[in-house]
């Protein structure tokens, strides 16, 4: 019997970036404070935002801010701001928790670059 009706697919994706989340945020805690530790592919760190955000950034019919296309400034500014506990979320203060400032800026690089709902890059 299959599991899938238990949960609506929504569900799923959340439980899919919450696990996500944790697991790359007890990796990064691993590295010694002051570490140059190597930062890992923009398009790996921003995996776990597809659960919510959609691959790439970008998901059709979701309560979910797109992320393809923010402009660099905005996505560091509220990740920031979630990360430092400025900005309330149930979800997203932890998800922010779980990246440097590098990790962030380098995901940002890589949103903006993404093309957008009817736009083609």
């Amino acid at each position: 019997m299959s599991i899938n009706h238990l949960l609506p697919n929504r569900h799923w994706l959340m439980l899919l970036a919450l696990t996500s989340t944790l697991v790359s945020s007890g990796l990064q805690a691993e590295t010694p404070i002051g570490a140059d530790a190597a930062i890992a592919a923009p398009e790996t760190l921003a995996h776990p935002c597809a659960g919510c955000h959609g691959t790439n950034g970008w998901i059709d019919d979701s309560a979910f801010m797109p992320l393809a296309g923010m402009p660099e400034s905005i996505f560091i500014e509220t990740m920031l701001d979630f990360r430092e506990e400025r900005r309330a979320s149930t979800l997203m203060g932890m998800v922010a928790q779980g990246y440097s400032d590098a990790e962030i800026q380098a995901m940002a690089r890589f949103f903006v670059n993404q093309p957008s709902e009817g736009t083609s890059r």
